[in-house]
């Protein structure tokens, strides 16, 4: 282990009473064998301050941080940090004041292909931080992706409006971080009805190459024109589209950029907009009825044959199936294609056939090398309404034994699959996953940037934004030790489905597999229709270290 870091237990606190921010910093050596060490801070009418110690041995630090009012303080765990610099300059060389650099991922040094998040519960809170005079950004980042794996690479995004947004992977030894913005083109569109004619000027939209809402792109000036900031040439395909306060969303056709060539300007007036496809669906009657926790969640994906993914849009929705099977979508793009899957207890979307992918347009080579992933059945949204039937299949079960060290039951352990489902041209998620674009706009008005926090998560679920798919695939132990994760995709006898199987406990770990020793998970076939039984032998904490 390398000495010498500046290790940074966590980068900033915000008091929710005054909304006031204080940075602490722990300058220190850590050893490999330390005790945990707990500081409690309570801020009181200052603005900043700065706590060091020279030397404290830890190899993770838990945080009290509140108001002045102690019992509303919260606690924060996390693990050792490291201090990045990053360098932003433009084209020119020059250095960009002011942009917004955040750590959107991490990679191991051990497995540099594997691409993890950033867990507030393990790394603390995701930083922004804004370059200062010279371009400089100092951001602090977790020195392990989990327990002892050292991170190797960041993948930082960078946001200036001036620049195309700036994604890419630096490793932590770099010093600086290296990073050149570049300049784009701007887009400025006008609307109309394509019924009436008449001019749209509010709650108008647009997506481009998938980015529109993550980050600020778009605004809509006081002439009703929507304009965007500076954006990439190689995001080509784009939509433009209404969305009013009661009735249907209304979209344009897809606007393929490419004839615009290299403009650095592009203006696009009377983009009509209409009313999309309604979808009034049904699952098969190979589920049984009553429905029961029914999902289905579509996307449009524009550009699926184009090799560059940023160059691709799409659309994405979600609802819930109805009892009898039936499900509705009220407005889809006209004239795309739609990839629909579905799940609901104990059936989930069967896969497509090679002529339905044919009959849409699509390649089927796409299904080539996806047996262990769900994939969407397709259909074309032709006219003013379609009603598709989805084909399902029984899923499985896998029933996972978890004991405690000493060869007992253990109760309240966390047992956690991730079955995936995958989009054609866009990218896969967990079996169930959805977004509807509707209510997020309605509720990014109130929310703002800060719509995609993790403390938002269960209010864009609770608000329609975002389907609970994860939930079905986390559950706990029982007094017996025994947990049921149901509903999880199942192959043939012959060619059975892998799934990796997670445990997690407050005081005991899952044994590491036979990846190198840097993954904490288990390996099981499953078979539609059937329940796969599995015993795993926790260890204390500490026992294995991963890394070490």
């Amino acid at each position: 282990m390398k000495i010498g870091y500046e290790i940074v237990a966590f980068p900033t606190v915000t008091c929710r009473e005054t909304y006031d921010t204080w940075t602490i910093t722990l300058n220190s050596i850590v050893r490999e064998k330390s005790d945990m060490k707990t500081m409690t801070v309570t801020a009181c009418q200052t603005s900043q301050f700065r706590v060091t110690l020279t030397t404290v041995f830890f190899s993770t630090l838990m945080f009290s941080v509140g108001s002045c009012d102690t019992s509303k303080a919260e606690e924060i765990i996390v693990g050792p940090q490291i201090k990045i610099r990053v360098q932003v300059r433009n084209p020119e060389g020059e250095p960009v004041v002011g942009a917004v650099v955040r750590p959107s991922g991490l990679r191991t040094r051990a497995q540099p292909t594997n691409h993890s998040g950033w867990a507030e519960s393990r790394h603390g809170k995701l930083p922004l931080v804004k370059t200062d005079e010279d371009g400089i950004a100092e951001v602090l980042c977790p020195k392990f992706v989990v327990e002892k794996v050292e991170t190797g690479k960041i993948t930082w995004l960078v946001d200036h409006e001036d620049y195309i947004v700036f994604r890419e992977d630096r490793s932590v030894d770099d010093a600086p971080a290296e990073i050149v913005l570049q300049s784009g083109r701007r887009i400025v569109i006008g609307a109309v009805h394509a019924k009436t004619g008449v001019a749209i000027t509010e709650n108008l939209h647009a997506s481009l190459g998938d980015g529109g809402f993550a980050f600020k792109e778009w605004n809509l000036t006081s002439s009703g024109m929507l304009m965007s900031r500076a954006v990439d040439m190689n995001r080509r395909m784009m939509r433009v589209f209404h969305v009013p306060s009661d009735g249907p969303v209304l979209f344009s056709a897809p606007i393929d950029l490419e004839k615009h060539g290299d403009k650095s300007g592009v203006l696009i007036r009377n983009v009509k907009l209409q009313s999309g496809t309604r979808i009034e669906g049904m699952i098969d009657k190979s589920v049984p009825r009553p429905v029961m926790n029914g999902t289905v969640v579509v996307t449009v994906v524009e550009g699926v044959e184009l090799e560059i993914w940023e160059a691709r849009d799409s659309w994405g929705d979600w609802t819930k199936i109805n009892a009898d099977g039936s499900f509705v979508f009220d407005s889809l793009p006209r004239g795309s294609v739609v990839q629909m899957i579905a799940v609901c207890d104990g059936f989930v979307s069967a896969l497509p056939t090679e002529d339905e992918i044919k009959n849409v347009g699509f390649d089927s080579k796409t299904l080539q090398n996806r047996s262990s992933l769900v994939i969407p059945q397709v259909a074309r949204l032709k006219g003013d309404r379609i009603s598709p039937t989805i084909r399902m299949e029984q899923t499985a079960i896998c029933r996972v034994r978890v004991l405690d060290p000493e060869g007992q039951p253990l109760e309240g352990a966390s047992v956690m699959m991730f079955p995936n489902q995958y989009w054609l041209g866009r990218g896969s998620q967990i079996v169930g996953s959805g977004s509807s674009i509707r209510p997020f706009l309605l509720l990014k008005k109130e929310m703002g940037e800060q719509i995609w926090d993790w403390a938002n998560w269960k209010k864009l679920q609770e608000l329609g934004v975002s389907s609970s798919a994860g939930d079905r695939y986390m559950v706990k132990t029982n007094t017996e030790g025994i947990a049921e994760v149901k509903t999880v995709p199942g192959g043939s006898e012959d060619k059975p489905r892998s799934e990796s199987v997670y445990v997690q406990h407050d005081r005991f770990d899952q044994p590491a597999d036979g990846f190198g020793g840097l993954r904490r998970r288990i390996s099981v076939k499953l078979i539609r229709g059937k329940t796969t039984e599995i015993t795993i032998k926790m260890e204390k904490k500490g026992t294995n270290v991963l890394g070490e």
